[in-house]
């Protein structure tokens, strides 16, 4: 690794991933299903509102331009895309379900929303294709079950995109600040690999 101490960062962080699923089997034990959904969703959001206060923050100064200087916690921001991989279908299953309580349902509706607008912000290709082709799979496993799912998914996906728009893109212009954009951008992917093909 160019950076063994951030190697060793997140080899540790996954090793104690493991002992936290054990941590969140015991709550579910104890707490019942709802509440340990509850603290997931809650995990989200306290998340998200440090990226949106670290943004905040840029933008009010004149902005610097990187989302990727948003991602508190991670090495590299693309561990964070790999967190939100398995995340989001949770995050949109529980805003989907109607087994669970109203308030927990939206509080999901509203961390997937979020997610995905910071997913558009670090320009995610392998998260969002992944992402895409898991709606695919479930609705050709699920059929006609997989509806709720789906419908949800992409209410919060047309919600992030105008969340990201106005937000992300339209509000830094009228603050005169620059607007937020990742390092790698699709746009960045097609001209390097026309490179190898052209």
């Amino acid at each position: 690794a160019h950076h063994p101490e951030a190697a060793l960062r997140e080899l540790w962080l996954i090793f104690t991933l493991f002992f936290l699923v054990l941590g969140i089997r015991a709550l579910q034990e104890e707490l019942g299903m709802e509440k340990m959904l509850l603290a997931i969703v809650s995990s989200w959001l306290l998340y998200e509102l440090f990226f949106l206060l670290a943004w905040s923050a840029s933008a009010l100064n004149g902005g610097v331009g990187n989302f990727w200087l948003m991602v508190p916690g991670f090495d590299n921001p693309r561990f964070l895309n790999h967190a939100q991989t398995p995340a989001l279908p949770i995050l949109i299953g529980i805003a989907s379900d109607r087994n669970h309580s109203v308030r927990l349902r939206r509080l999901g509706w509203v961390a997937a929303t979020l997610s995905i607008a910071i997913l558009f912000g670090l320009a995610s290709r392998a998260s969002s294709v992944a992402l895409v082709l898991s709606a695919l799979a479930v609705a050709l496993l699920f059929r006609r079950p997989s509806g709720a799912y789906l419908r949800c998914a992409l209410i919060a996906l047309v919600s992030a995109l105008v969340f990201y728009v106005c937000v992300f893109y339209a509000l830094p212009r009228q603050l005169g600040a620059a607007v937020m954009t990742a390092q790698h951008t699709s746009s960045d992917m097609v001209r390097e690999n026309s490179r190898l093909f052209l």
